[in-house]
């Protein structure tokens, strides 16, 4: 009789304890309760405020009125430094037309710096230190680009190194033909 009262006992902390947990486990903790939801297809994206390798201050907005390509790169990554010269070639090409900026994921400046030299890129280059723009944008991996129209809505997002045709269609979604 005292092992099947045994038995029942254990049985029922068990349940109580796989309950407890579920209850922990989904219950948004406050700082994923802040967040914004996912950049979606269709919708503004949201604003951010980053600085660039002079300290100036950019924001998303600070570009309406012209497409942007936003691509969320980092110097460690072979696939970003893969595309880094298909970027810098239409930057090139398309002038004014559209805005090219790379936001750099968590790398010091002096790195930053010297990663843009070696390479040549004249494309606006933002700093995200802490990782806050890429934690906004729900960006979980690097190459990550998104494709945002004249009006700040995003069109087409990328995930994965761009190649030029590939890049050619995506910026057709944001009414741009290269």
């Amino acid at each position: 009789m005292k092992w099947k009262n045994f038995l029942f006992l254990a049985a029922g902390l068990a349940i109580g304890l796989i309950l407890g947990m579920a209850v922990f486990i989904s219950t948004p903790s406050k700082s994923s309760a802040e967040k914004i939801s996912p950049p979606a297809t269709g919708k503004p994206m949201a604003d951010f405020e980053l600085v660039d390798l002079n300290g100036k201050v950019h924001r998303l907005s600070d570009f309406r009125g012209k497409p942007v390509v936003l691509n969320f790169w980092a110097t460690w990554c072979p696939p970003c430094n893969e595309e880094m010269p298909v970027f810098e070639a239409y930057h090139k090409q398309l002038g004014d037309e559209v805005v090219f900026i790379g936001i750099n994921y968590m790398e010091d400046v002096a790195t930053v710096q010297n990663f843009v030299e070696a390479n040549q890129i004249t494309f606006q280059v933002l700093l995200d230190p802490a990782g806050k723009a890429s934690d906004k944008y729900y960006v979980q991996a690097y190459p990550t680009t998104f494709f945002i129209d004249k009006d700040g809505v995003l069109r087409a997002q990328r995930i994965g190194v761009l190649t030029p045709r590939m890049l050619e269609n995506y910026l057709r979604a944001v009414e741009i033909t290269p």
